[in-house]
């Protein structure tokens, strides 16, 4: 889906406050949760929603160039975090094929 969001602070901010409170991240291969401290594999979690921005955000979260996408994502555990993904012409492949292993929620 691609937002009139003016930045992605306030898509992070929207998500926080629906419960998406933690950080996931890309490491050794696996989805990785900093706060919980715990690698996942893709069939422990569920893209519950994602935004696309054409547009990478700059330090103040303002979107100039590339593609950005924010996920909220859903642990079976019940952990509930964000992932920010951006893609470009030097983006490295692994966390799109990361992602694209991860079961998306049917609307």
């Amino acid at each position: 889906m691609v937002t009139n969001a003016k930045t992605v602070v306030e898509i992070i901010e929207s998500y926080k406050g629906e419960g998406y409170i933690y950080e996931f991240c890309i490491k050794d291969e696996m989805l990785y949760c900093i706060s919980v401290d715990r690698k996942y594999q893709p069939d422990e979690l569920e893209i519950e929603k994602s935004e696309s921005f054409e547009g990478e955000p700059d330090i103040s979260g303002n979107i100039t160039s590339g593609k950005t996408i924010v996920y909220a994502i859903a642990a079976e555990d019940g952990t509930k975090g964000i992932l920010i993904n951006a893609y470009g012409l030097y983006s490295p492949a692994e966390p799109a094929r990361i992602l694209s292993e991860i079961p998306v929620r049917k609307k």
